[in-house]
């Protein structure tokens, strides 16, 4: 029998060989690399961002610890969401073996993220995205964690059916007849909610993630309650106290924690103009200005409304129809671009990175759709997991009227994964907690998947990391109007 760290930690080692090689290249700012390395330098020597920021700051100071650490040069500004990509990754083969009790199927979740571009590409450059993918995933696996040791606590899986809304064990007792419960401090959870709260303090919408957190622990806590004997209101009111604390206060905490650099610094921040024209900054100084910001930055996120060429609405994310260029660079004879600047590639060869995803897992997860929400309806404890985050990680941005791009679903990129792993399982399996059938059509399929992942991650790498090729290699990979 294999240690159970085995396969996390290979992924693990796979990943950051994946997303360190080549990090310096393009040798040159990228994309939205102009804000936040330019926000990470200025929190580096002041404490505060560069101007006004539209999004919370810890994200920034994970760009600015590798920077730190590594250096202000291309690989230092992204040497941090290289390692998040790489962890995100482990963390999501530690899932799919938590979820279905099979190293195997963990170890090709995590590896179909690492071949995917949406999530490569985000990871090998500076920007915030892979760090709230990282602390969501944490989330995931923390809160996972806990629930497996509350049901062993209580004898058995939390979402265990019953008849209808009665106790198994008999008429409903009364509040004061239920059993007490002996759980002991639940820190797992608060490690979860933390994780939680640090996502939202990358950007708002880790909200989303939480919410997604918070209807699952509801549902679980419910479930235990009433396989202990409580009765329904009864088991209720702990359901809501529990992610009230857990999954309410805790990450509020860490949010507001995650400020106090701004805090400190607050005088050498836009907002605190009015405040030093009235004399001495106070504290009051610095919480008003903390409210007054987050004001602006609601107002700044709701009413944004600005073209771009590579506005993508959330309906043409799971095809990849508007996937965006971070770089591109023709380089000509003469070593000089079409602005004739000098060029980071080498001459007569033009370079690309585009966020596009791996093709075998988005594409492939369509068909796999079905029988995982299927599988949730029918109380399967596993497939509510991936359902449930890829839902109030999606949905909500097919109603959003504000210019939204195809990189804001790289959150989904884990939970695609751990879906086809869950669908690929229970093909395999006669019940979602029976030993594996006869047949492996499941695994079958899933390899499929996988070897197709792995061609088109070879045939894609160029664009992905940036690779300088004759220009007529690259447009190649420009299989549709929308790639280009």
């Amino acid at each position: 029998m294999r240690p159970p760290w085995l396969v996390p930690t290979a992924v693990l080692l796979a990943g950051t060989v994946l997303l360190l090689v080549g990090l310096g290249q393009p040798a040159t700012i990228v994309f939205d690399e102009v804000y936040y390395v330019t926000d990470a330098r200025s929190m580096l020597a002041t404490g505060v961002e560069h101007g006004f920021a539209v999004h919370p700051p810890l994200g920034k100071w994970a760009i600015a610890a590798g920077m730190a650490v590594a250096g202000d040069h291309p690989a230092g500004w992204r040497v941090a969401g290289a390692l998040a990509g790489a962890a995100t990754a482990a963390l999501v083969a530690l899932v799919v073996r938590r979820l279905t009790g099979r190293d195997a199927l963990g170890g090709v979740a995590g590896l179909l993220v690492l071949l995917d571009g949406v999530l490569l590409v985000q990871a090998r450059t500076a920007m915030l995205d892979v760090h709230l993918v990282l602390l969501v995933v944490l989330g995931t696996w923390l809160l996972l964690v806990d629930r497996d040791r509350a049901d062993a606590r209580s004898g058995g899986p939390s979402d265990a059916p019953t008849d209808g809304d009665a106790p198994t064990d008999g008429d409903a007792p009364t509040d004061g007849d239920a059993p007490p419960d002996r759980a002991g401090p639940r820190w797992w959870l608060v490690a979860a909610g933390a994780a939680f709260g640090a996502a939202v303090a990358v950007k708002w919408s880790g909200a989303l993630a939480l919410l997604a957190a918070g209807v699952l622990l509801a549902i679980w806590e419910h479930a235990r309650a009433r396989r202990r004997g409580r009765v329904r209101g009864a088991a209720a009111r702990r359901s809501l106290a529990t992610v009230t604390v857990f999954l309410g206060l805790v990450p509020l905490l860490v949010y507001a924690l995650s400020w106090t650099p701004w805090l400190v610094g607050f005088e050498r921040t836009p907002a605190a103009a009015e405040a030093r024209a009235a004399g001495d900054i106070t504290l009051a100084d610095r919480l008003s200005g903390l409210v007054d910001h987050h004001r602006q930055v609601a107002d700044f996120h709701l009413h944004l409304d600005a073209d771009h060429p590579y506005r993508a609405t959330a309906a043409t994310w799971p095809l990849q129809q508007r996937p965006v260029v971070y770089h591109y660079e023709a380089c000509g004879p003469d070593g000089r671009d079409g602005d004739g600047e000098r060029c980071t590639g080498p001459p007569g060869r033009t370079s690309e990175v585009i966020a596009l995803g791996n093709l075998a897992l988005w594409w492939g997860f369509l068909p796999a759709l079905p029988l995982l929400v299927v599988a949730a309806i029918r109380h399967d404890r596993r497939a509510s997991v991936p359902a449930a985050f890829l839902a109030a990680q999606y949905l909500p941005w097919l109603v959003v009227a504000r210019p939204v791009f195809a990189f804001y679903a790289a959150p989904l990129v884990p939970y695609l994964a751990i879906g086809i792993a869950l669908v690929a399982d229970r093909l395999d399996r006669p019940a979602p907690d029976g030993p594996p059938r006869g047949g492996r059509t499941g695994s079958v399929l899933l390899a499929v998947v996988m070897l197709a992942a792995a061609a088109l991650f070879v045939y894609f790498a160029p664009v992905w990391y940036g690779i300088p090729l004759p220009d007529d290699a690259i447009r190649a990979r420009w299989w549709f109007d929308g790639w280009v």
